[in-house]
């Protein structure tokens, strides 16, 4: 059954609605925290798996987290006693179906951290607002401790400036369903003063302190069966690298997650100090990693590895100084 679009979703709950709602789900159970118990980890990459299990035999706590992580339908009795109070106004806002048999949640609700993210269920549907993944969370561990002005370019459901909950940004997108769901999580987390705005790149006014990217796959890089492995045009970086200067205010930096060319600068890049730290071994496919240009600094070219580990399985600030 196809649900209402997000921007259906929008129109029918104020944002202090909306808000309320997601506290109360959060006081309920539907917690990073409780993601992390459930299911042995915190990000969505991987939970198609979760579609399996049985939902009559499900401990109580545990029907809020599949319900709205999971396209799963539970009995309408079941999902009513998870919810309690919250149940008819959820039913109320569109953001769970009833059929009077079964409910099921009509977009996947992420928590993380203090915030959700908003998704959709169906990653194979080509149109689909994908769940965060693996080059999401190394961005995000990425961004400095402080700064006054961001934009974040090619923003999605607005996953990094959400996840890091302080200071408010602009997210740009040429995907319009993206932005309606980023704006949606944006009311539930309770951030009015970010922005999220239909632009190509980094073409929008004003310079900002930072400008982060978290960039999708050349189309030439291999096998795009599976639709929501986003992909872009092949001069996608080069062309965001010529620009992005004209966007950077004095003393500023550019943050980028992306695929490397081997050793290589990016194409389209040049002066400044341009730090490359790499994650992935030589003997994968592809090498992906973080790029961090400071225009304002003397030229200078810095090339790293970092290993991840369980203990540490993304990248964080502290490995491009």
């Amino acid at each position: 059954m196809t649900g209402p679009s997000t921007d259906e979703l929008l129109a029918t709950a104020d944002q202090s609605e909306l808000r309320r709602l997601a506290e109360d789900l959060a006081d309920l159970g539907l917690s990073e925290t409780r993601v992390l118990g459930f299911y042995g980890w915190s990000h969505m990459a991987a939970m198609s798996w979760a579609e399996r299990k049985v939902a009559d035999r499900l401990p109580l706590a545990a029907r809020l987290v599949v319900l709205f992580t999971t396209r799963l339908a539970l009995p309408r009795e079941l999902a009513a006693a998870a919810l309690g109070d919250l149940f008819e106004p959820l039913i109320a806002t569109c953001l769970l179906e009833d059929d009077g048999k079964i409910v099921r949640s009509r977009m996947r609700l992420v928590p993380v951290g203090r915030s959700l993210l908003v998704c959709d269920h169906d990653e194979l549907d080509e149109a689909a607002v994908a769940a965060p993944d693996d080059s999401t969370y190394h961005l995000l561990g990425c961004l400095p401790d402080s700064f006054d002005s961001w934009l974040d370019v090619g923003t999605g459901n607005g996953a990094v400036i959400l996840a890091r909950n302080r200071e408010s940004a602009l997210g740009t997108d040429i995907d319009t369903r993206s932005l309606a769901c980023a704006r949606l999580g944006a009311r539930m987390s309770g951030r009015t003063d970010d922005r999220f705005e239909e632009a190509d790149g980094c073409q929008v006014p004003g310079r900002f302190d930072l400008v982060s990217f978290n960039a999708p796959l050349p189309r030439r890089l291999g096998d795009w069966s599976v639709p929501y492995r986003r992909s872009s045009d092949d001069h996608l970086l080069e062309r965001f690298w010529s620009r992005v200067g004209e966007r950077v205010a004095p003393g500023g930096q550019v943050l980028v997650h992306t695929w490397l060319d081997g050793n290589a600068v990016p194409a389209g890049l040049s002066g400044g100090e341009i730090t490359i730290v790499h994650y992935t071994t030589d003997d994968q496919p592809h090498r992906f990693g973080m790029v961090r240009w400071r225009p304002d600094q003397p030229a200078a070219v810095h090339r790293k590895f970092q290993p991840l580990s369980r203990a540490r399985p993304h990248l964080c600030r502290q490995n491009l100084d």
